[in-house]
């Protein structure tokens, strides 16, 4: 499932997000059933005898998704308002668990780019969507060839080799 990137196409997170759920749902009362038909997970789980998510997204500071999902055996049905309620008291340490994992892959990504500045590389480290997670000294002492763009961005100088620098990152980012 995790190799083929079929996630990428999973709705539910997004879907989540806009709909702006607080707490955990059971994804039936979230999704339309067009919605869960369409779900790229559905049957790699049922295959399993898992069908139905109890599920919370966590917009975190850094701009992070924490995601919270438990699968439901589908000969259990839905879940009853206890068990959600109790996931809904644990959610506020899930969502320090998130936040501190998203620090800690900060700080790695800040290593990165300092060993790389250490041995004279002018380096960054992307978001999965394509905004700048950190630079080092070298990169911002670059402003003839690299500048801030809208939304946390980065763009080069030179217009051809930006649109060059822009495909690449949006390959990556399907691969």
């Amino acid at each position: 499932w995790i190799e083929s990137g079929r996630w990428r196409e999973c709705e539910k997170p997004r879907i989540f997000v806009e709909r702006a759920y607080q707490g955990f749902r059971f994804d039936a009362e979230v999704l339309t059933p067009a919605e869960i038909a369409r779900d790229p997970a559905n049957p790699h789980l049922s295959k399993y005898g898992l069908g139905g998510q109890v599920a919370s997204i966590i917009t975190l500071p850094t701009g992070d998704l924490g995601c919270f999902t438990f699968e439901r055996w589908l000969r259990d049905g839905p879940p009853d308002s206890r068990m959600v309620s109790i996931l809904d008291e644990h959610r506020p340490h899930l969502a320090r668990a998130a936040l501190i994992a998203a620090r800690l892959e900060l700080e790695k990504a800040q290593m990165v780019v300092s060993a790389l500045s250490a041995v004279g590389i002018p380096a960054a480290v992307l978001r999965g969507d394509g905004r700048v997670a950190t630079t080092n000294n070298l990169l911002d002492a670059m402003p003839d060839l690299v500048r801030a763009e809208a939304f946390g961005r980065i763009a080069l100088v030179d217009k051809r080799a930006d649109v060059l620098f822009k495909t690449g990152i949006e390959s990556a980012r399907l691969d």
